[in-house]
């Protein structure tokens, strides 16, 4: 509906963000699970020695 459609004195615009919901887990508690899909975000190395294998195997 646009204000066009209607007689109001003024216009109405609105505008939608998609949103996604999500969740985090450390690298530890993820051990032993099988997720269908995995999103990683590395703003900066962080791992520290071993983690990184941890975390892929």
């Amino acid at each position: 509906m646009t204000s066009n459609e209607t007689k109001w004195p003024f216009i109405l615009r609105r505008q939608q963000f998609p949103l996604k919901v999500c969740f985090t887990i450390t690298i530890n508690k993820s051990q032993g699970q099988t997720p269908k899909n995995v999103g990683i975000y590395l703003s900066r190395p962080m791992f520290s020695h071993g983690q990184l294998y941890v975390a892929v195997s």
